[in-house]
């Protein structure tokens, strides 16, 4: 509940109640170091919150890897383009350390969208 509780306070704080049913939302996981969440041939699918660890997003050009973002203990990461075009993904999502993350699927993303 706390990662629904950091990640909602940043736009308005809510009632007990309600913080309750976007908790029921996530799924918890635990990933190990080097695990790649999401490749290059994905679609992307979730919304990850870290809980606890460290990931970085980075892509390809002209055979580099270049680092676009790190996500550390209460960041989120997301590939926005592949998660709401429904098209394969340039970004890669991995594991830097061992991790503890929450995601927010897709679908549930979506339904809450339309309906807030």
């Amino acid at each position: 509940m706390e990662v629904a509780r950091r990640f909602t306070r940043r736009l308005h704080e809510l009632p007990s109640e309600e913080l309750e049913l976007i908790a029921g939302l996530f799924v918890r996981c635990e990933v190990h170091k080097g695990e790649l969440l999401i490749s290059e041939k994905d679609i992307a699918r979730d919304i990850v919150f870290v809980e606890k660890g460290l990931l970085r997003q980075f892509y390809f050009k002209e055979g580099r890897d270049i680092t676009e973002n790190f996500a550390c203990d209460g960041d989120g990461a997301m590939c926005i383009v592949s998660l709401f075009t429904g098209r394969r993904n340039c970004l890669q999502l991995e594991s830097l350390e061992e991790c503890v993350i929450c995601s927010l699927l897709e679908h549930f993303v979506c339904r809450t969208g339309r309906t807030l």
